[in-house]
């Protein structure tokens, strides 16, 4: 099983947030995992191994939520939210990839 480590500062501010071409196959993803809207994900149910990504689909650039990091973590999940319907306004789609 692969890992995979985040170092440095996670921006805690969305305008922050940096899109990438990923490293994880996003046309797999889109073949494998359905859309959902951010606002229907039941966050009861997120645990430590979720991991969110949202996805541009003209672009295909993206950007990454593991809640197994802490500042996706804290605060009810707050950074995660708020980063995942800023880039919902802005035409991404989200995606739970685990």
């Amino acid at each position: 099983m692969a890992r995979i480590g985040i170092i440095g500062s996670i921006p805690k501010c969305v305008e922050d947030m940096k899109p990438i071409l990923s490293c994880i196959s996003v046309e797999k993803v889109k073949e494998s995992c359905n859309p959902i809207l951010p606002e229907n994900i039941d966050w009861t149910k997120v645990d430590r191994n979720s991991w969110f990504m949202c996805i541009r689909p003209d672009n295909n650039y993206s950007y990454q939520f593991p809640i197994c990091e802490s500042e996706n973590r804290d605060n009810d999940y707050l950074r995660a939210k708020l980063g995942m319907a800023y880039f919902h306004r802005e035409k991404y789609l989200t995606y739970k990839i685990q």
